[in-house]
């Protein structure tokens, strides 16, 4: 059984990349996924394309389908999850910061 691992996030810093560029390319790779996701959705397999062979063939097709879709609907909440993290530390920064301003 595999086990499923906290998603390791990128330390945001001034020498690395933009947290603006993280967020950006991740939506964008996410976009990306979905498009994937409308794609595969609309190529499902046909029970006519299954039938002349054995039993069951059309359900393992579609199990198959269905885990294909299932998969990139992770990868998609995955890059979501990723971009939300660091778009909460980019908030609390902003409000550190403020907070600092108002005390000075």
């Amino acid at each position: 059984m595999s086990e499923v691992q906290e998603l390791q996030m990128p330390c945001i810093h001034m020498n690395g990349t933009s947290p603006d560029n993280l967020i950006e390319d991740w939506i964008q790779a996410r976009a990306a996924v979905e498009a994937a996701m409308d794609a595969v959705a609309r190529c499902g397999p046909n029970m006519r394309d299954y039938y002349p062979l054995e039993s069951g063939s059309w359900e393992r097709a579609l199990h198959q389908h269905e885990a294909r879709w299932k998969q990139l609907h992770a990868i998609s909440e995955e890059l979501l999850s990723m971009a939300m993290k660091v778009q909460a530390i980019k908030d609390e920064r902003s409000r550190n910061l403020r907070e600092k301003a108002g005390q000075a």
